[in-house]
C-alpha cells in the first residue's frame, strides 16, 4: 500500500500486549514505515516529547497509566502528532473519551490488520497534505 516515492514515515506504537505490539508493527513496517514500539505509559511520554513522529497508535489501558492520559500529556505539551487508539474498551463512552482527549481515530480490538493498514495510511495522507491515490 505504501508508495515507494514517498519517504518512511515514522510510527510510534504504543501496545503493552507484545503479540498485538508484534502484529501492528510488523503490519506498519510492510507498509515501509519506520516503527518505534514501547509498552508503557512514562515511555510512550518520554517518546513522543523527544522524537518527532509521523503517527501514534496508542493502547489506551497500559502500565503506569493509561493511553489517555499519555494523549492529554503530549496535547497539553504541543505535540499534534495524529494518534489512532487502538484498544479492548469499546462502548460508545470510551470512543467520546478518545476523542475529547485529543485522539483522530479510535479502533477497538480484536481488529483486522487491513482495516488498521487503511486508517493508518488515511491519517497520514491527510495530516501530509497528500491526495488519495486513485484505485487502479
Amino acid at each position: 500500500m505504501s508508495d515507494s516515492a514517498v519517504a518512511p514515515r515514522r510510527v510510534l506504537v504504543v501496545e503493552d500486549d507484545l503479540a498485538i505490539a508484534d502484529i501492528v508493527a510488523t503490519t506498519l513496517r510492510f507498509q515501509g514505515h519506520d516503527v518505534t514500539e514501547v509498552s508503557d505509559s512514562a515511555a510512550a511520554i518520554a517518546e513522543g516529547l523527544t522524537r518527532r513522529h509521523d503517527l501514534i497508535v496508542l493502547d489506551v489501558m497500559l502500565p503506569g497509566g493509561d493511553g489517555l492520559d499519555v494523549c492529554r500529556q503530549l496535547r497539553n505539551s504541543g505535540v499534534d502528532t495524529p494518534v489512532i487508539f487502538l484498544t479492548a474498551l469499546s462502548a460508545p463512552s470510551d470512543r467520546i473519551m478518545g476523542f475529547l482527549t485529543g485522539g483522530d481515530d479510535y479502533l477497538a480490538k480484536p481488529f483486522n490488520v487491513d482495516e488498521l493498514a487503511l486508517r493508518v495510511e488515511a491519517l497520514l495522507r491527510r495530516s501530509s497534505g497528500q491526495q488519495p491515490r486513485p484505485e487502479k
